[in-house]
C-alpha cells in the first residue's frame, strides 16, 4: 500500500492546482483592514473628546464596542469561503470564485452566529484566568476547544448542517489524526515567524539602524509588503490543510447507516 502523503503537503498541491484560492483571505484581509481602519478613526474620536473633558457618548463607544465581534465574524465568513472553495478542489468540482462567495453569503446568519461563539469563549476563558484557575488549566482548557471546534467550520460549509449538529459532529471528527493536526498547526505557526516575523524584525532593525528617514520608510513597506503577501499564502494552506483532514477524519469513521452522505462521495483528489 501506497505511503499517504502528509496533509500540509497535500494542503500546498491544493493550492498549487488552483492559486486563485489566495484571493479569498486577500479580500478577507482588505475587510478587516477596513475594520480596523474604522476603529482607528472611532478612536481618535474617542481622545479626542477626552482631551476636550468632555463625557463619551454610545454613539461614540459602539463602535470600539462591536470591533472583535465583528472581526471575528468577518474572519469566520471569509475562512467559510476559502474552505468552500478548497473543497470543490479536492472533489475535483472547482467553484468560481463568484460562486464560491454567493454559497457563503446564503449561509451568512449561520457562521456570522459561529463567528459571535469565539468572543463568548475568549471572555469565558478570561473570567475563569480572573478567578485564577491557573495558567495550566486555562491552557488544557483553550486546547480542548480547539479540539472539538476544529471541524465545526468544514461541517457547516460542507454538510449544511445548523450550529448545534454541526458542533456534535465536530465532536465525533475531532479524534482522528489529533496527532497530524497538532503538528501541522505548529509547522504553519512556525513558518508564520520564520518567513514573516523574524524578516520584519530584521528589516525594521535595519531601517532604524540606517540613520534615514527614507530607507527606513522603504524597510518598514518592504516588511509588511511581503508579511501580508506570506500571510495570504500561508492562510490558504492552512485552510486547505484543515479542509483536508476533515476528508481524512470522515473516511475514518465507521461505515454504517449514520455515515454521513458525504462519506460515499469522499474526495476524488488523493487526501
Amino acid at each position: 500500500m501506497a505511503r499517504r502523503k502528509g496533509a500540509i503537503r497535500v494542503a500546498w498541491k491544493v493550492y498549487r492546482l488552483r492559486p486563485s484560492l489566495a484571493v479569498v483571505p486577500a479580500v478577507g484581509l482588505l475587510c478587516l483592514l477596513a475594520a480596523v481602519g474604522v476603529l482607528l478613526l472611532a478612536a481618535q474620536g474617542i481622545c479626542r473628546t477626552v482631551a476636550d473633558g468632555h463625557g463619551l457618548s454610545v454613539r461614540q463607544l459602539w463602535p470600539a464596542a462591536a470591533f472583535y465581534p465583528l472581526f471575528t465574524t468577518v474572519s469566520v465568513c471569509f475562512r467559510a469561503a476559502l474552505l468552500k472553495a478548497v473543497d470543490g478542489v479536492l472533489r475535483r468540482e472547482p467553484l468560481p470564485l463568484r460562486a464560491v462567495f454567493a454559497a457563503t453569503a446564503r449561509r451568512l446568519p449561520v457562521y456570522a452566529l459561529w463567528g459571535l461563539v469565539a468572543p463568548a469563549v475568549d471572555l469565558l476563558e478570561g473570567l475563569l484566568g480572573a478567578q485564577g484557575v491557573g495558567l495550566v488549566l486555562e491552557a488544557l482548557l483553550d486546547f480542548s476547544w480547539w479540539t472539538i471546534s476544529y471541524f465545526m467550520l468544514p461541517v457547516l460549509v460542507v454538510e449544511g448542517l445548523g450550529p448545534v449538529a454541526a458542533g456534535r459532529r465536530s465532536i465525533r471528527l475531532s479524534l482522528p489524526a489529533l496527532g497530524e493536526r497538532v503538528a501541522g498547526a505548529f509547522l504553519l505557526q512556525l513558518l508564520t515567524l520564520v518567513l514573516v516575523v523574524l524578516p520584519g524584525i530584521v528589516a525594521l532593525i535595519y531601517g532604524a539602524e540606517s540613520g534615514s528617514t527614507a530607507v527606513l520608510l522603504l524597510s518598514l513597506g518592504l516588511a509588511v509588503g511581503w508579511g501580508v503577501l506570506v500571510t495570504v499564502l500561508l492562510t490558504t494552506v492552512n485552510g486547505a490543510f484543515r479542509m483536508v483532514l476533515y476528508h481524512r477524519a470522515l473516511r475514518a469513521l465507521p461505515a454504517g447507516p449514520k455515515a454521513e452522505p458525504q462519506q460515499a462521495g469522499a474526495a476524488p483528489l488523493p487526501v
